[in-house]
């Protein structure tokens, strides 16, 4: 779409699948877009299964991604360190300036990471804020351990609330120029 340069597609969704994921990542790069995906953290899974099926959904475009993103903010208490530290050790695929990416929001990150071992940090991970203010600038995050964002969601579909771009339902993300 006019505008936009990076696609994102989410490939496994904590208990399934994007059967899409594939198609959909080389039509966008075909179209000259960097692509990057998530897979979704879900307890009674390992992190690292999930790095390994989001790999399969992305199937041949895996090796042309920017990122692969670790998406944790299910909420419910689980063993979110072990997991989430299962994924990162899994992943191949790191930012331009080396590092591995978490995308969560603020409360959740306050509530289930750091109430499970206060003083835990992933700030050797380059992080992707959910900060849903409809606002694209990149602010401090203000969150435990991490001065900046390397991106942040600002706009997002849920309930009463669905941003387009061509029409079609998207969330709405900014990335630091350096980084993408």
């Amino acid at each position: 779409a006019e505008g936009y340069g990076l696609f994102i597609c989410g490939s496994w969704h904590g208990w399934s699948g994007n059967p899409h994921a594939e198609q959909n990542l080389l039509r966008a790069r075909e179209a000259g877009m960097l692509t990057g995906t998530y897979t979704y953290l879900q307890p009674g899974l390992s992190g690292a299964a999930a790095v390994h099926n989001a790999r399969l959904y992305c199937g041949a475009e895996w090796d042309h991604l920017l990122f692969c993103a670790i998406d944790a903010e299910r909420e419910v208490f689980a063993p979110w360190l072990e997991i989430i530290r299962s994924a990162l050790s899994q992943l191949t695929i790191e930012s331009k300036d080396g590092a591995k990416i978490l995308y969560t929001r603020r409360n959740w990150y306050n509530q289930y990471v750091l109430a499970e071992a206060p003083g835990t940090d992933f700030t050797e991970c380059a992080l992707w804020l959910a900060d849903y203010d409809e606002d694209p600038t990149l602010d401090p995050p203000n969150l435990d351990g991490w001065t900046v964002s390397t991106a942040k969601q600002y706009d997002g579909t849920y309930p009463g609330h669905i941003p387009t771009v061509g029409g079609v339902a998207v969330d709405l993300n900014v990335f630091d120029d350096k980084w993408v």
